[in-house]
């Protein structure tokens, strides 16, 4: 339920008017054919509040302005028969000491986008108008915004979390090469490589300061990763044909913005990566491109949120999108990850010393990560749009393919291939 409050909040915002408010004044209810337009406008956005009863200025009209019954009348004819699909709008009354408010509450759209109906020939719609709510108001769609609208019926943006899980030799830091890990591990190989040889002592004081390496080193190791995926051009198409696959340009020549990997801001003073006696932009540089590709006039930005070390942001900013990703430390334990079927067939072994041994070998740790990506609707190059949805949709699917570890379990060879594996591995050794 809106309140006065709420109305008066709006009218003091600088921006005032924006995607999902309106005002008019109580004229326009007079004025079937804008009125319509406006609710269809809204409604094909976000939703939102169509305000009655308020100047170009923003200024109350003033007490008594209106016939509610009358008023209600006019909107739900509106509402019913003047568009379609049909807008199940709720309606209120606000008497508030400056003036009466009349507000439209708007859903946004379920299906296909709503239309103002310009005209009818018996019960059959001949003419349907289409409009959307941009910066400046409501607009008319073009062909391309139109067709965009009905294959998009709800916003494109993407939510996808996703968990990276990093194996590792206890005492040296090290990858081991006998345990199966997603292939986003390679991509830390540059990072505990680098570790030099007196400083790892240091680093497994406890188990927050490993945990807050492994966190503060992984937007870089991504950032790697997809500096080798988008060296050519940001606009690309994955190929995967069994276990190759190909990052094949889409467009030659696209615009782009060249980033270069050691111009990355780096970790804060204090961190844990910042007090190791190594030269990290060194470390980028041997890992991964040297300069990659983004969309023109997108922004790259690290941050290290004050949350005991434990919550890094890695964002990518544009007029026309955001895309984020948050990092958060999750686990960490002795041995090997629970859900590995290797775990069980080690810890199965017919001594205890087997057990043992894997947990004085091995550590896990765990991080719990978000892929956010949230869109501007493409008020102007529709084509441009699809580009970066695409754009968004290859990070999405490179996270999915090579970094989520519950996707990486799902492709292990059964548990019971492993106990052969291991079984024939210590006939093997009675053999030999």
């Amino acid at each position: 339920m809106t309140t006065c409050n709420e109305i008066y909040e709006i009218l003091k915002n600088p921006e005032k008017k924006n995607l999902s408010i309106e005002w008019k004044q109580s004229a326009i209810l007079s004025n079937i054919e804008e009125l319509s337009c406006q609710i269809v406008a809204l409604a094909n956005r976000y939703g939102g509040k169509l305000l009655i009863g308020v100047k170009n200025d923003g200024t109350f009209e003033g007490k008594g302005i209106f016939r509610i019954e009358s008023a209600k009348s006019v909107i739900d004819n509106i509402c019913n028969t003047n568009i379609s699909p049909n807008v199940e709008y709720t309606l209120e009354l606000l008497s508030c000491d400056e003036g009466d408010i009349l507000v439209v509450n708007v859903p946004k759209r379920k299906g296909i986008p709503h239309a103002y109906i310009d005209s009818r020939e018996g019960p059959e719609i001949k003419h349907r108008t289409y409009y959307i709510r941009t910066e400046h108001g409501k607009r008319l769609v073009s062909d391309r915004q139109l067709e965009w609208l009905f294959n998009h019926q709800e916003d494109p943006d993407i939510f996808f979390p996703f968990n990276i899980v990093i194996t590792y030799l206890k005492d040296s830091f090290k990858i081991p090469y006998n345990i199966e890990q997603p292939v986003c591990i390679r991509n830390y190989l540059t990072f505990v490589n680098s570790i030099p040889e007196n400083e790892i002592a240091n680093l497994q004081k406890d188990w927050e300061t490993i945990q807050s390496f492994f966190l503060e080193v992984t937007p870089y190791a991504l950032i790697q990763s997809l500096s080798l995926i988008f060296f050519h051009s940001w606009l690309i198409e994955i190929k995967r044909v069994l276990e190759t696959t190909s990052y094949i340009p889409k467009v030659k020549n696209m615009s782009s913005k060249k980033i270069s990997i050691c111009e990355l801001p780096l970790p804060p003073k204090g961190s844990v990566t910042d007090s190791l006696g190594w030269n990290f932009k060194e470390i980028l540089k041997s890992g991964g491109s040297p300069d990659f590709c983004l969309p023109p006039n997108s922004n790259l930005a690290i941050q290290f949120n004050d949350e005991n070390g434990k919550k890094i942001k890695l964002s990518l900013e544009h007029n026309d999108f955001t895309l984020s990703l948050l990092f958060r430390g999750s686990s960490m334990s002795e041995g090997i990850h629970f859900s590995h079927p290797l775990r069980a067939v080690l810890l199965g072994g017919n001594s205890l010393s087997e057990g043992e041994k894997i947990h004085k070998l091995f550590q896990f740790i765990g991080i719990d990560c978000e892929f956010k990506a949230t869109f501007s609707f493409p008020e102007n190059d529709v084509e441009l749009f699809n580009d970066y949805y695409h754009f968004a949709r290859t990070i999405k699917d490179q996270l999915e393919h090579d970094w989520d570890y519950a996707q990486f379990i799902k492709q292990l060879p059964n548990y019971k291939l492993y106990c052969i594996d291991e079984k024939l591995n210590t006939i093997m050794k009675k053999l030999l």
